[in-house]
């Protein structure tokens, strides 16, 4: 999200040009000005979303091989 007290969050939050400029910040990585060409606050979220998913996979050194192998595992 975009509190201080999420998991992961979007910091440093501008707009340029109808595009979205962050940088992502978690306990454990943080990836500067990350570049989105679409606009909008959401797309941040979703983006945020799908870091935090990766995130969990590689921290439990979990691999899949499919969207549906993700959504299937517990």
């Amino acid at each position: 999200g975009f509190a201080g007290n999420t998991d992961i969050r979007a910091i440093n939050v501008a707009v340029s040009k109808r595009r979205f400029h962050f940088d992502l910040v978690s306990a454990n990585l943080n990836i500067s000005d990350i570049r989105m060409a679409i606009p909008g606050r959401h797309y941040i979220e979703n983006a945020l979303a799908a870091a935090a998913i990766g995130i969990e996979l590689i921290s439990e050194k979990r691999t899949a091989t499919s969207f549906w192998e993700i959504a299937r595992s517990p």
